[in-house]
């Protein structure tokens, strides 16, 4: 344990036992956010700049067209909107992608497949593409529902509603 870890620990039991009170968690809370959120300021950076490099010499692979009708097709099913949010529509009535909506590289730049690649609204794709907001759990279930939805249309699965 380092120096500054023993002398927080020392400071929160001297605190428990002596001074239930809140301002010494509070003077104990800042001091630790005063050296953690630099730290944490430091490896957002250098993340930056290796995710910067990785897209230098990965190249990142175009969707073809039939992939992007087939997100299409499949977003309109579920309702048009984007399906990482759900509030912002991403196609339009007959299922053309409307402007703003982008189509994202769920794992990687170089999987270009339908099974890797969804259809977001700006906002969305911004959150994941910089990494601010992790969407693994609704890519997995979009991928999910374009099975039920993609077998409801080939006459595989009969849903009532």
């Amino acid at each position: 344990m380092n120096e500054f870890a023993q002398q927080s620990l020392s400071l929160v039991l001297r605190s428990q036992a002596a001074h239930p009170d809140q301002a010494l968690a509070t003077a104990l809370a800042e001091r630790v956010a005063a050296i953690i959120l630099p730290a944490l300021a430091r490896l957002e950076e250098r993340v930056s700049r290796v995710d910067s490099r990785v897209h230098e010499l990965v190249p990142r692979r175009g969707l073809t067209d039939s992939t992007k009708q087939r997100h299409a097709a499949v977003v309109l099913q579920l309702g048009r909107r984007c399906p990482c949010c759900g509030l912002v529509n991403v196609v339009d009535e007959d299922g053309g992608v409307l402007d703003g909506a982008e189509f994202d590289h769920h794992w990687s730049r170089e999987r270009n497949g339908f099974e890797d690649t969804w259809l977001l609204c700006a906002q969305c794709h911004r959150d994941v593409t910089t990494r601010r907001i992790d969407r693994t759990q609704e890519f997995a279930a979009y991928q999910r529902r374009t099975l039920v939805v993609e077998a409801r249309g080939q006459g595989v699965l009969e849903l009532n509603g």
